[in-house]
């Protein structure tokens, strides 16, 4: 399991955040249920790191507390670039359910590219519902016997033991 090491920090508003970011850190925001949120700030570097590893559920290690399990929440990026300028964590109970949003990944080659059709994947996230050792690092969807018209609906991803999938309506995944 990924773990992300952060640092509490004492001061708060925009000129912290500023400095932070000029000293190449991100200030961030820890939330527990039942428990005041505590300002964190953690190396840009080390969290984009940690961000490609796609890991849902992580140890969340706070200076040199015990790692507690938690999960991203938000990020917030700025308004004209890809600078990461804020993240949201959550402490996760392993015995209550959550719901997450997780990766849909395609697999396989649809057959109907074979005669000229286009692959479309609409959905690339759906939310789901679990206990946190049930969360899915990814969704993975075979379109091999797809053929130009067909569709895969979000009712039809693949049934995974403990989990239950969240959506509204008939969102389609892939056509």
């Amino acid at each position: 399991m990924a773990s992300l090491n952060v640092n509490k920090r004492e001061s708060t508003g925009k000129y912290d955040a500023f400095n932070l970011r000029r000293a190449g850190r991100i200030p961030a925001v820890v939330c527990a249920k039942g428990r005041p949120s505590v300002g964190v700030s953690l190396p840009l570097r080390e969290f984009r790191a940690f961000l490609k590893s796609g890991q849902p559920l992580f140890d969340l290690v706070v200076d040199s507390e015990p790692p507690a399990k938690a999960v991203l929440k938000a990020i917030q990026h700025g308004t004209y670039d890809t600078d990461i300028l804020h993240a949201d964590f959550s402490l996760v109970n392993e015995n209550e359910t959550l719901d997450i949003s997780v990766s849909i990944e395609l697999t396989g080659e649809a057959a109907g590219l074979a005669v000229g059709g286009i692959l479309e994947h609409e959905m690339r996230l759906v939310t789901v519902r679990c206990l946190p050792k049930d969360i899915p690092e990814v969704i993975r969807v075979d379109v091999t016997a797809l053929n130009i018209g067909d569709r895969i609906d979000a009712e039809h991803l693949p049934a995974l033991p403990n989990v239950a999938y969240i959506y509204h309506g008939r969102p389609t995944v892939v056509s």
